[in-house]
């Protein structure tokens, strides 16, 4: 129940005012009594009966204005009780409701929540035994690897192979088991000469960079010194992934003009044996990948 409602079955309600109706008749018996003496008394030309009536009339009239006052004041007053119940039920009704939605929302948030914390933990349970799966194949895959099981080193070598390099380099890798344990043999492209800037750069006291290209002979330094590096670079990467690897026999292929021919002609420059126990105490940072060489056996031809 709403409060205009109240409002208007409160203008609608009619008070008991039963109780006021012979008060008022009586009165009102009285005021015409006394309105008719006062008349015989005007027709008699009598002074006494004139003035009792019309004292009866007014005493008449006052007691039925009193009444009337009266009875507004109590209908009144019966109105604003009525309108007072009325709030109160709607107060009451209107906690209730409150009382009920509370209940409800209350209810559904529970469920809401219990929702959510079972998606969560089916979530959790999946996540969980995803990763379990994972890292069980992981292990499994590295204790392959570490039994030195060629078919998983080949696998570890997919995802390696080729190097991410800063020349473009392409790679094909065989492997197999002998008496000197793993041996990985690598075949890889090497990036052609033209990889290596001609000419350095010199920032003079004026503030302008001058320009003077290579000699030569500093050309084929600097590209010996790159496909050494670069061999060097793989046998170090595939003996940290393989464990087991011992041996690591690479050919870097180039491709360049035959001068007698004048037609491009595939060759090795790079023939190299890499083995473990020298490669790994050597320290990378200060290293020199041509001179390393001398340490291994194999050849670096920059006519190939």
């Amino acid at each position: 129940m709403r409060l205009a409602q109240v409002d208007q079955d409160v203008l609608l309600f009619v008070p008991n005012l039963e109780r006021f109706r012979s008060p008022i008749v009586v009165c009102g018996t009285i005021t015409v009594a006394g309105i008719v003496a006062t008349g015989v008394g005007i027709l008699a030309g009598a002074s006494g009966p004139m003035l009792i009536g019309e004292g009866v009339a007014a005493v008449g009239l006052l007691a039925v204005v009193a009444i009337a006052v009266i009875r507004w004041v109590s209908g009144d007053k019966e109105r604003k009780t009525v309108r007072t119940s009325r709030i109160s039920e709607v107060q009451a009704e209107t906690r209730r409701q409150l009382e009920k939605a509370v209940v409800a929302a209350t209810a559904a948030t529970e469920r809401h929540a219990q929702d959510a914390r079972r998606r969560y933990e089916a979530d959790v349970a999946t996540a969980d035994a995803a990763f379990r799966r994972s890292e069980s194949q992981r292990i499994d895959v590295v204790q392959r690897i570490l039994a030195g099981e060629p078919h998983a080193i080949a696998e570890a070598l997919e995802r390696l192979l080729p190097l991410d390099l800063p020349t473009l380099t392409k790679c094909k890798f065989k492997v197999s088991h002998g008496s000197e344990g793993t041996v990985v043999d690598l075949d890889v492209e090497l990036p052609e000469a033209s990889a290596l800037p001609v000419a350095e750069a010199k920032l003079l006291a004026s503030g302008k960079v001058a320009y003077k290209d290579k000699s030569p002979k500093r050309l084929v330094a600097e590209y010996a010194r790159l496909i050494a590096g670069i061999g060097m670079r793989y046998a170090s990467e595939v003996m940290l992934q393989a464990p087991t690897c011992n041996v690591v026999r690479l050919r870097g292929w180039r491709t360049t003009i035959d001068p007698s021919r004048g037609t491009p002609a595939r060759g090795v420059a790079l023939d190299v044996t890499y083995n473990y126990a020298t490669l790994a105490p050597m320290t990378m940072d200060d290293i020199d990948p041509v001179a390393a060489l001398k340490h291994f056996k194999g050849t670096i031809t920059m006519e190939a």
